[in-house]
């Protein structure tokens, strides 16, 4: 009988998924023009998180720190850790304002030389436990409203005494309870270095909201241009299978570099013509595959 017992254990321990938790499937409406609607999906499934972007898939593994970078249109991938992202990075922009400073009209190529050595000299960045950063604040605002189906409550967010950013708060459901947020954070900075944001979301006065709920609705003031508008719009608490995190058998690796190179020729390829201003023509690159459907058909369990 005990040796039945233990039978039936370890055939229901092969069969069965690793992990009961569910993950989570979040769908945003992203706003920043009037008229003009982006979407982004993110699958959060224990330590794994993939962001399908409208231009890029972002998978990052928080457990050993690697990123994955998918790029549909050429059938290619990228991966590596957020230091190795972030060398390739500054690589690929560096090169792209080497291009700008020989095409740039005079009055502009002093600014973008003088810019051109700052990143150069890696004077870009700030480091994380700088003691000039920002102070970030949070007050609430006590306005309710539901959205996505929950209820949720307005806060103002200060930066150093200035309000940039009005998010709408839930605590009722809480998917990134438990993931590493930090990491999570870190990660995302190699992805997309430039973007402001992280100033407020590296807090830990955000990642105490993160881990307690889920925020929303963002509304970024932006001086200079329309409000950035970021709303949850569908929150799906399901299993999704490990394949969601894997690269599509099909796809190739590529450097940052080659998808730049790449993205440039397509953007020959797309002009109107490819005579140069002399009348001679110009060699154009074979044509790219067309794009393939998506591989990732029946996601969840």
């Amino acid at each position: 009988m005990i040796r039945k017992i233990v039978f039936l254990v370890i055939f229901l321990s092969s069969i069965l998924p690793s992990h009961l938790k569910a993950g989570w499937v979040i769908t945003e409406k992203i706003s920043n023009s009037p008229g003009y609607n982006t979407y982004q999906t993110i699958f959060i499934q224990d330590k794994m998180i993939r962001y399908d972007g409208p231009t890029m898939v972002s998978i990052m593994n928080l457990e050993n720190q690697k990123i994955t970078l998918l790029f549909s249109q050429h059938k290619a991938y990228w991966q590596g850790s957020a230091h190795q992202l972030s060398s390739q990075f500054r690589s690929v922009m560096l090169k792209q304002l080497q291009m700008l400073i020989q095409h740039a009209p005079e009055s502009e190529k002093d600014t973008l030389r003088k810019v051109f050595i700052r990143m150069s000299s890696g004077k870009d960045t700030l480091p994380v436990d700088s003691k000039s950063l920002p102070i970030i604040k949070i007050k609430n605002l006590h306005q309710n409203k539901t959205i996505a189906g929950y209820n949720a409550t307005a806060f103002q967010i200060f930066l150093d005494s200035i309000p940039i950013e009005k998010i709408w708060y839930t605590t009722q459901i809480k998917p990134y309870e438990n993931v590493d947020v930090k990491k999570l954070i870190e990660l995302s900075k190699a992805i997309n270095p430039a973007a402001p944001a992280f100033l407020i979301t590296s807090s830990s006065v955000y990642i105490k909201l993160l881990k307690n709920g889920l925020v929303l609705k963002r509304i970024i003031n932006q001086p200079t241009k329309i409000d950035k508008v970021t709303t949850i719009v569908k929150v799906i608490n399901v299993n999704i299978k490990e394949g969601i995190f894997d690269i599509p058998y099909d796809y190739i690796p590529i450097t940052l570099r080659e998808v730049m190179q790449l993205d440039i020729n397509r953007d020959i390829l797309n002009s109107k013509s490819n005579i140069s201003n002399s009348g001679t023509r110009i060699a154009l690159p074979p044509p790219f595959p067309k794009k393939n459907k998506d591989p990732f058909r029946n996601k969840f369990q």
